[in-house]
């Protein structure tokens, strides 16, 4: 089913690793879960690892236990953060 979704075609049919990277930092949670399986493979396909690195740190946070607070642990929280801004700056048009 996750291969129908337009937002997963959209991502396939990208011609470039920085639009890939554009497309995932805009996928909704749901998204990222539905369709991990076929994004995640057609990131290694393409050989955009750091894609498939920020699916897996994302689904990692989605499972992953909160503090009383509510908040992330710092082990989840910093390196998807960091994922996060490395890939903003290379959708931007950055250096890999």
């Amino acid at each position: 089913m996750s291969d129908s979704l337009p937002i997963l075609q959209q991502f396939t049919r990208a011609t470039s690793d920085q639009e890939r990277a554009a497309l995932l930092l805009r996928w909704p949670d749901v998204v990222i879960v539905t369709a991990r399986g076929a994004a995640e493979a057609h990131c290694r396909r393409t050989g955009f690892d750091a894609g498939a690195y920020f699916i897996d740190l994302r689904c990692a946070a989605l499972q992953a236990a909160r503090d009383p607070n509510g908040l992330l642990p710092e082990t989840v929280s910093r390196p998807l953060e960091q994922c996060r801004a490395a890939m903003a700056r290379f959708a931007g048009g950055a250096a890999a």
